[in-house]
């Protein structure tokens, strides 16, 4: 009888400790979490709004870029910058360098996978992902070495 006093208790101490921890969360975690989202949310809009107001125009849909202060309409040009841009900028730190489609640009060399990597920079910054990389594709010219389009910048 003794035993099974005790591991009543043991099973009601169990239940005790997760009910505390599920309230912790839904009084604490849930909240915090849905803020986050719902602050991304809104990031990743303002992101759609941008683009849809940065279009491509012209027959060759290529949005004007600016790098280093300058505006480039063709693609050869940019991409020749962007070449000039990777040797001056050898550093693994995330480096702003011009703009695309209202977006901010910014360039590292990512010394685990030896190439350099582009990062396009709006609201939701800090997490873009696959699809701001299919819609907001930079059309330049085949570089050799290739520039990698990378989804997060080094830690």
């Amino acid at each position: 009888m003794d035993i099974q006093v005790s591991k009543l208790r043991v099973l009601k101490q169990s239940y005790l400790s997760e009910h505390y921890d599920l309230e912790d969360r839904v009084l604490k975690y849930y909240p915090q979490t849905i803020k986050e989202y719902e602050e991304r949310i809104a990031g990743y809009e303002n992101d759609a709004t941008l683009v849809e107001q940065h279009k491509p125009q012209g027959e060759d849909k290529f949005c004007p870029m600016t790098l280093k202060g300058m505006t480039y309409t063709e693609k050869a040009d940019a991409g020749e910058m962007l070449l000039a841009i990777c040797k001056d900028y050898p550093m693994s730190a995330a480096t702003e360098i011009g703009s695309y489609r209202g977006f901010r640009i910014e360039i590292y060399y990512d010394t685990v996978n030896a190439h350099y990597c582009m990062n396009l920079c709006g609201k939701a910054s800090s997490i873009r992902s696959d699809f701001w990389q299919r819609s907001l594709r930079i059309p330049c010219i085949y570089l050799k070495p290739p520039l990698i389009y990378c989804p997060t910048p080094p830690i």
